[in-house]
C-alpha cells in the first residue's frame, strides 16, 4: 500500500460508502496519495473482499420514502391548441380570478411572473372543422399546479383541441443546478427514454418529431467527456433546442426544459408527467448512482399509484 495519513479501515469505509467509483478513484488519489495504478487496483481489492453490507429492511424503506420527498421545483407549462376562441378563453379565466394577457409576437417567451400568456405559433396547424386558430397558453412561473387545472377546465368548455403539432412544454427552474446534477440528468433520461417512449404518443417516441428529437447519441457523447461544464453540454446538443430534454431554454429562462410530451389539456395527463419529471430531478440531484431501470415497475422515483398509471398509458398506447 502506497504511504498514506490513512489507516485500511478508513479506506476501507470510503470505498464501500455510497457514490460513484469515478469520485472514490479521485479521492484515492488526490486525498489519500496513491498512484493512479494503485489506487484501481485498491479499488478491486477492496470491492472484492469487503463488498458493500446488504442493506436491512428499514434502510430499504426508508431510502424508498426518500425518493418521493421530492425538491421543490418553480414549475412552467406551455400548451399548444387549436381552435382557440381567445376572447372566450380570456373571459372565462377573468370569471375565476385568474389573469391572462395577448401576446401576437411570436416566440417571445417573455417569463410572466402573475399572467397566463396566449400567443402566436406559427409550428401549428388547425385542425379540420375548427372555428378559431391556433394558440399556445404559456403559463405563469407556477409554485402549484391549481391554476392550470382551471385553466385546462376553460381551455375544455371552450371546445379547444389538440393535434399532431401541438405539444405540451414542462419548464423546471434550474438556476442552482450544478454541472454534474446537469450531466446525471441529461444521462439518465437518456437512459430511460425508451421507458418513456412506451407512455407517449406514436408522434413523440424515439427519434421521430423534429421538434423533440432523442437526446440518447448525445448523453453518449457526454458521457465519455470527463467533468464536463454545462457549456461542453450545450455543445453536445449542438445549441439546439429541438430535443426531448432542451438545455438552451436555461440561457434565457434559467430552467430545464422537457419536450416530449404530446399536446394536451387534460390536466390528469400533465400533473402525471410533471410529477414524473419532478421525480427524476429530485432522484438525478440527490442520487450520484445512474439509473438502471428497464421498466416502469424498476424505476425508483414513481410511488405505486404512479406506477400503475404510466403503465396503464403505455398499455392504451401499445
Amino acid at each position: 500500500m502506497n504511504d498514506t495519513k490513512y489507516t485500511f479501515d478508513e479506506i476501507r469505509a470510503r470505498i464501500i460508502a455510497r457514490g460513484s467509483k469515478a469520485a472514490k478513484l479521485f479521492w484515492l488519489t488526490n486525498e489519500a496519495g496513491f498512484k493512479p495504478e494503485d489506487a484501481e487496483a485498491t479499488y478491486r481489492l477492496i470491492m472484492m473482499i469487503a463488498p458493500r453490507p446488504t442493506a436491512t429492511r428499514r434502510e430499504r424503506r426508508e431510502a424508498r420514502e426518500a425518493f418521493y420527498e421530492l425538491i421543490h421545483f418553480t414549475v412552467g407549462v406551455e400548451l399548444e391548441c387549436t381552435n382557440v376562441n381567445r376572447d372566450a378563453v380570456r373571459r372565462a379565466c377573468a370569471d375565476r380570478g385568474i389573469a391572462t394577457h395577448d401576446d401576437y409576437n411570436c416566440y417571445n417567451h417573455r417569463d410572466s411572473q402573475s399572467s397566463y400568456k396566449l400567443m402566436s405559433d406559427s409550428s401549428l396547424r388547425p385542425t379540420r372543422g375548427d372555428t378559431y386558430g391556433t394558440c399556445e397558453i404559456v403559463t405563469p412561473v407556477l409554485n402549484d399546479l391549481d391554476s392550470l387545472k382551471t385553466v385546462c377546465d376553460v381551455l375544455n368548455d371552450a371546445g379547444c383541441k389538440v393535434n399532431r403539432t401541438c405539444g405540451m412544454h414542462v419548464h423546471f427552474g434550474a438556476a442552482d443546478f450544478t454541472n454534474a446534477q446537469w450531466r446525471r440528468i441529461i444521462l439518465n433520461y437518456a437512459r430511460i427514454e425508451s421507458i418513456i417512449d412506451g407512455f407517449m404518443a406514436p408522434s413523440r417516441k424515439g427519434d421521430g418529431c423534429q421538434w423533440c428529437r432523442s437526446i440518447i447519441n448525445h448523453a453518449d457523447e457526454i458521457e465519455r467527456m470527463y467533468d464536463p461544464t454545462f457549456e461542453d453540454m450545450r455543445q453536445a446538443f449542438r445549441c439546439d433546442r429541438y430535443h426531448k430534454v432542451n438545455l438552451e431554454a436555461f440561457s434565457r429562462h434559467k430552467t430545464i426544459e422537457f419536450r416530449q410530451h404530446a399536446g394536451t389539456i387534460n390536466f390528469t395527463k400533465i400533473e402525471n408527467w410533471v410529477k414524473f419529471l419532478a421525480g427524476l430531478l429530485t432522484y438525478s440531484i440527490k442520487n450520484e448512482e445512474l439509473l438502471t431501470a428497464t421498466t416502469v415497475d424498476e424505476l425508483p422515483f414513481l410511488s405505486a399509484s404512479q406506477k400503475r398509471y404510466f403503465k396503464s398509458r403505455a398499455a392504451s398506447l401499445a
